[in-house]
């Protein structure tokens, strides 16, 4: 049982490095051999089934497919029936899943539904703490509150969104990929408030913490084209970073 459960947890690394290297077809490969591997894993399936429904809601977020994503996450959450805190990684995956719904609510233009996702996050995140490597989902308080900044930047409340995320410390050893999700999370909610400046102060430091992913993901593309675009003069600063990501 131990052996499936460990083969359930590559082909999540493998899902991870199909999405880090412009892959998605790898990756949804990966996530449907997770699940095959997952069913055999006893007292961990259901925990790695729905973590799995969970990256397979990350996935059609990508695609602006909501309602998709609301049978997914209901199909994550069923897999976590009649479990308790004593199944492994059950506590992780309910709480990830509610994170994610928090998001989907926001997008949907549901605040009330948003926050109550969150507030039921945080429960779960009070008992797990911040767990690093339970499915390398980085769950706990700190990322609670990096999907609070979330949801507030997707309902178009940037001031708030500033305001909290500016105070967030990162555990040692938090995923660099999150811290730098987070970081250009911060540069949009300050293009949209129109301070320039501070939009590229976390563009820069979403390349210190995960360059790759800077580099790449669609948010740093779309904050620096338009910074280019508004900006009578853009800095030099800006414009060696459009540079570096080939704008």
């Amino acid at each position: 049982m131990a052996a499936w459960g460990l083969l359930a947890e590559a082909y999540r690394c493998a899902h991870t490095v199909g999405i880090a290297t412009g892959y998605p077809d790898l990756s949804l490969i990966a996530l449907g051999r997770m699940d095959w591997a997952a069913q055999r894993s006893g007292d961990r399936a259901p925990g790695l089934r729905a973590a799995r429904e969970y990256l397979r809601v990350t996935a059609y977020l990508r695609k602006h497919d909501y309602d998709t994503c609301w049978v997914l996450n209901a199909a994550g959450r069923s897999h976590l029936e009649g479990t308790d805190s004593r199944t492994p990684g059950t506590l992780i995956a309910a709480g990830q899943l509610n994170l994610g719904a928090a998001v989907l609510a926001a997008r949907t233009g549901d605040p009330s539904a948003a926050k109550e996702y969150l507030d039921e996050a945080r429960y779960y995140a009070r008992q797990t703490g911040d767990d690093l490597e339970g499915f390398w989902f980085a769950f706990g308080p700190t990322n609670v509150v990096v999907h609070r900044v979330m949801t507030l930047i997707e309902l178009g409340d940037y001031a708030h969104a500033i305001r909290f995320g500016e105070t967030i410390e990162f555990p040692p050893g938090w995923l660099p990929t999150r811290i730098g999700h987070h970081h250009f999370d911060m540069a949009r909610a300050y293009q949209r408030m129109k301070l320039p400046d501070e939009s590229l102060r976390h563009l820069q430091l979403a390349r210190q913490a995960a360059p790759g992913q800077a580099r790449r993901h669609p948010t740093v593309r779309a904050v620096v084209a338009d910074l280019l675009q508004t900006e009578r003069r853009p800095s030099e600063a800006l414009t060696r970073y459009a540079g570096w990501i080939g704008l």
